[in-house]
């Protein structure tokens, strides 16, 4: 469901339910409850991205070693900051760069798709601004 809360703040809301006729006016009610509404379908969905995920520890490859194997397996940008690599990718590319690092690196600490708010994505590809895990958290294969 697409939704407006209050100060304008887009939302995309998915929920897995047994019975849509109760979920929708339970979520629409939250929202109207709390000064916002729901949207027409695809309302705000030109805001945000759906990106894939991936997280290694920091020790297991130094920062150029992990973007040259990310970049060769599809990858779009990796950020290694602190002690951990953050690699990102499109959805399409996710399950052959999580399989390409995990052969080379071993099991990665997080493996998601997630929705980024598409304004704050950076145009050189880093800074994804992310918002909320919509699926497929899992670490490893």
């Amino acid at each position: 469901m697409r939704a407006m809360a209050p100060a304008a703040v887009a939302l995309i809301v998915e929920a897995l339910t047994d019975n849509r006729n109760r979920t929708a006016p339970e979520i629409r009610t939250a929202f109207s409850k709390a000064g916002g509404a729901l949207g027409e379908t695809n309302s705000v969905s030109f805001m945000f991205q759906r990106l894939g995920v991936i997280a290694y520890p920091g020790s297991a490859a130094s920062a150029d070693a992990m973007f040259e194997a990310a970049a060769e397996a599809g990858a779009d940008n990796v950020d290694s900051e602190g002690d951990e690599h953050e690699v990102t990718t499109t959805i399409e590319n996710f399950s052959a760069v999580r399989d390409a690092l995990e052969e080379k690196y071993g099991s990665a600490t997080n493996a998601a798709l997630e929705l980024a708010p598409a304004d704050l994505r950076h145009a050189d590809g880093g800074g994804t601004g992310r918002g909320f895990v919509q699926a497929d958290r899992r670490a490893g294969g």
